[in-house]
């Protein structure tokens, strides 16, 4: 398996996802913790610098709106009110969806290995054993939150934000590239350490502290698998993604057309037509999701028990590296030349 190691899990996830679709409810709330894969970070940055201007003017005026709300208290309980009930659902609904992490996880390490038809798979009972372990799932992906939005914070938008409003282009141009090699490399370790430090809460039941330190400690020492992997996975998402952009354009495009021919004799039609097309392609992209989601938490927990199998995995490059010696020697050493026959 050493030779074929993505062939062997990209199969085996898709055998999985495809055979067991019960899994595929997991995988739509499995969604909100972001399918987009590690490298979709810098796919998110780069649409940040992007909107860099209206970024800074939306910073500028929640400033003054909380100035002005200072001058009323009731204001500013009912504000704290309204924010307390929102997080308190929030937390309650990530809650949910890293239970449903847990579960799938689970679920999947406890596969045997020829994938028997029918799944056996209660899931009340997984979620029985996991719920106790959401807490620590959630903790990790708020600790991971956390740490990301404080490098951005802390690091990058203070910089950004002085480069901004000084209107220097060059000093803008040169702080945002170091800022991009600063932020999106960390953030992208830090998704990797948290999937880690995840597994190794529900499938070594280990504690908070310990499950974070074995997972830095498992990407280091796999890092470059670990990169390739994500790489992979892009390129998955974006070839999923631009195929799902082609036949929502399909989906969209001819009741939006004949909406407008139809606009002067029935003006309601065109609305008609787009909230329809518009409702199919939520559902269309939610059931997709689900399915990506699924696919690629699969994946995940499969690498995670390779990587901690007794016998070592190797990276596609380092297995490509070995083979270079030799063809380079292929090529230096010269084709004997035939003798030729003399008459």
């Amino acid at each position: 398996m050493g030779n074929t190691l993505y062939r062997h899990l990209l199969k085996s996830s898709y055998l999985i996802t495809k055979k067991y679709k019960r899994l595929w409810w997991l995988g739509l709330f499995i969604a909100f913790l972001g399918s987009g894969g590690e490298y979709q970070t810098l796919v998110d940055y780069l649409r940040q610098l992007i909107n860099q201007g209206p970024i800074i003017t939306n910073i500028n005026h929640g400033y003054l709106f909380l100035t002005n709300m200072t001058n009323s208290w009731g204001a500013i309980f009912s504000l704290a009110l309204l924010a307390a009930i929102l997080i308190i659902a929030i937390l309650f609904f990530f809650w949910i969806v890293a239970t449903c992490f847990g579960v799938l996880m689970k679920t999947v390490a406890d596969l045997p290995t020829n994938l028997p038809p029918k799944l056996n798979f209660s899931a009340w009972e997984t979620w029985d054993q996991v719920k106790n372990k959401s807490i620590k799932i959630l903790g990790l992906y708020l600790v991971a939150k956390v740490l990301t939005y404080a490098i951005l914070a802390l690091i990058i938008v203070p910089f950004l934000y002085l480069i901004w409003q000084s209107g220097n282009f060059t000093l803008n141009v040169i702080v945002t590239f170091f800022s991009f090699l600063i932020f999106v490399p960390l953030s992208i370790i830090i998704s990797f350490v948290t999937k880690y430090a995840a597994a190794y809460v529900v499938l070594r039941q280990q504690r908070f502290g310990e499950a974070w330190t074995n997972g830095w400690r498992l990407f280091f020492s796999n890092w470059l698998i670990s990169l390739e992997m994500a790489l992979v996975m892009l390129i998955i998402n974006l070839l999923i993604s631009l195929v799902f952009s082609v036949v929502a354009l399909l989906i969209f495009s001819p009741g939006f057309f004949l909406g407008i021919v139809q606009l002067n004799a029935q003006p309601q039609l065109l609305g008609g037509l787009t909230i329809a097309s518009t409702t199919i392609i939520i559902i269309l992209s939610a059931f997709l999701a689900a399915i990506v989601s699924t696919f690629q938490t699969v994946a995940w927990t499969l690498l995670f028990l390779r990587l901690n199998e007794p016998f070592p995995a190797l990276s596609k490059l380092i297995r490509l590296a070995s083979h270079l010696p030799k063809l380079i020697n292929r090529f230096k050493t010269p084709t004997p030349l035939r003798p030729t026959s003399s008459k």
